[in-house]
């Protein structure tokens, strides 16, 4: 990920990103707990070939965990798939049953990671369907499967991510509400075409714990 700082307003700092949106903290580190609540946007018009991830986390700004990221969340692709996953990146994402853990447009969805000393979990919250799926790994467990020497906790994420690299689909607006930590220095994070320079995706204001992300471009 590439990030470039551009103004700091208030308490808010503002970057860009070529494949994340959304809202950032680092200064209350480390990070014990991250969590919001959304609605899965529906699929219909989008390209099959775009895609988008909506998710929370810790520890991926710009480095900020030395390559490390704890996060789940949902996906949508433009050919009509959704998905829930967890990932503790750079190891690749692991898929959950579509059986037993279904998602749709319109599902609300909250997600959440915490850190509690010992045990990590990565836990998500279908509210409409009625499931929950938890995750738990211990943090040399995490960092052995990862391929990590070290889960810092050191930034807080909740985030829209174009992880197709441009071919973003066409979401809309995303409202996430209920977010923690409560981000007392937020970064707002644009999502910046890294090729045309086209801004794809705009973070809203954060208020109250809840703010937006709205498409507006893909290549």
């Amino acid at each position: 990920m590439r990030t470039i700082i551009r103004e700091k307003r208030a308490n808010i700092s503002y970057a860009t990103s070529v494949n994340w949106c959304g809202y950032v903290e680092t200064v209350n580190a480390p990070y014990t707990s991250v969590s919001a609540t959304w609605t899965q946007p529906t699929t219909s018009g989008s390209s099959s070939s775009s895609a988008a991830a909506f998710w929370v986390g810790f520890d991926g700004w710009a480095g900020s965990g030395m390559g490390a990221v704890e996060q789940c969340g949902t996906q949508a692709a433009g050919a009509g798939g959704t998905g829930v996953w967890y990932e503790l990146y750079p190891t690749g994402e692991v898929d959950y049953s579509t059986s037993a853990y279904p998602l749709a447009a319109g599902d609300v969805i909250t997600a959440g990671v915490s850190f509690n000393g010992t045990y990590l979990d990565l836990a998500l919250t279908d509210t409409t369907k009625g499931w929950t799926y938890t995750v738990q790994k211990g943090i040399r467990a995490a960092e052995i499967e990862q391929g990590s020497d070290f889960i810092g906790f050191s930034s807080a994420e909740i985030i829209v991510e174009d992880y197709l690299l441009g071919h973003l689909y066409d979401f809309g607006t995303v409202t996430f509400t209920g977010i923690t930590p409560t981000m007392t220095a937020p970064i707002a994070v644009t999502c910046v075409n890294a090729t045309s320079s086209d801004i794809e995706m705009s973070p809203g204001s954060l208020s109250n714990g809840s703010f937006t992300v709205t498409w507006l471009a893909s290549s």
